[in-house]
């Protein structure tokens, strides 16, 4: 997310100022902050951000604090310590506990007394970026043919581990390291990625399958319209066999099922052609919402379930 801003009435109006300054008043009274719809600059999006409100003795504003859309968070599943593969042990915890009390900024800063102090304060802290940016504007603007300097060592102290606390800290991080051991996972095979030509070829292939179809012995139509009257050599009936008058549509869910259970019914003669209608769509939806191939070997399936009852059907 973005920095913080602050807002504040446009210089020389008193006006705004003081119209301002009574929303502030009202706001740190309440202890209330603003929900607003903030638009930077014409054209620019929208953002949705909220403005606590700030008195000082020498100035009177908002903080602006942007806040995420339902798009900007992100969920990162970790297992949970509940687990007993997962839970630390009291070794673990007490080293972790040494390493935080060691690395303490509280006392991370040495003066020149040799007393420790808070290192790393926020109103003595500087962005190291933007330090460094002036830094050789500076030296450029008295000479334009200077070399860049090196890091001025007050802006390495903001980037840089501080010497003190990790001479401190050595025997803490030392016995970390001994209780959380990094080992190298095996790297995982990964399987062959499948795209639409993989798809088109497929596509083909059905294409001269039904372009045969005509080539199909009689002995083989026949045996296959008896396997399906008969339910085929597997004798456990299923639940669409068991009750296929009240499958009337196909599914994505269990299509090879359904489309089965409807061409039971042929005594009517309409819902062979529904079938094969419903079929093809399923197959098509079935291709458009998979996630890469995560559904293709379902509607491999369909289409060969499809392709029998078009061999019956002829």
């Amino acid at each position: 997310m973005a920095g913080v801003g602050i807002i504040v009435a446009p210089p020389g109006d008193d006006e705004a100022g003081l119209a301002l300054s009574a929303f502030i008043h009202a706001c740190f009274e309440t202890d209330k902050v603003v929900l607003i719809r903030y638009v930077k600059r014409q054209n620019s999006n929208p953002e949705l951000a909220y403005l606590t409100p700030k008195i000082k003795a020498s100035a009177e504003f908002f903080y602006l604090n942007r806040l995420p859309f339902c798009e900007d968070m992100r969920s990162y599943p970790f297992s949970s310590f509940l687990l007993n593969s997962s839970r630390p042990t009291a070794t673990q915890l007490d080293a972790t506990e040494k390493l935080i009390e060691q690395m303490d900024l509280m006392k991370g800063y040495v003066d020149e007394d040799g007393d420790e102090n808070e290192a790393l304060k926020p109103k003595l802290t500087f962005n190291p970026v933007l330090q460094r940016f002036y830094q050789v504007i500076q030296t450029r603007a008295l000479d334009d043919q200077a070399p860049v300097g090196d890091l001025d060592p007050a802006i390495g102290k903001y980037i840089n581990p501080s010497a003190h606390i990790l001479k401190r800290s050595e025997g803490a991080l030392r016995e970390f390291k001994g209780q959380f051991k990094l080992e190298k996972a095996p790297e995982k095979k990964r399987a062959a990625k499948k795209n639409w030509r993989d798809m088109q070829d497929l596509a083909n292939q059905i294409s001269n399958n039904f372009a045969n179809l005509g080539k199909e012995s009689d002995d083989s139509k026949m045996k296959d319209e008896n396997d399906l009257k008969d339910g085929g050599d597997d004798t456990t009936l299923s639940i669409a066999q068991l009750d296929t008058t009240k499958v009337t549509k196909i599914t994505t869910i269990t299509p090879v099922e359904d489309f089965e259970a409807i061409w039971k019914q042929r005594d009517d003669v309409t819902m062979i052609g529904k079938a094969i209608t419903m079929m093809w769509e399923v197959i098509y939806k079935l291709i458009d919402e998979s996630f890469k191939d995560q559904l293709f070997q379902k509607a491999i399936s369909c289409i060969k379930a499809l392709r029998k009852g078009c061999i019956l059907a002829r």
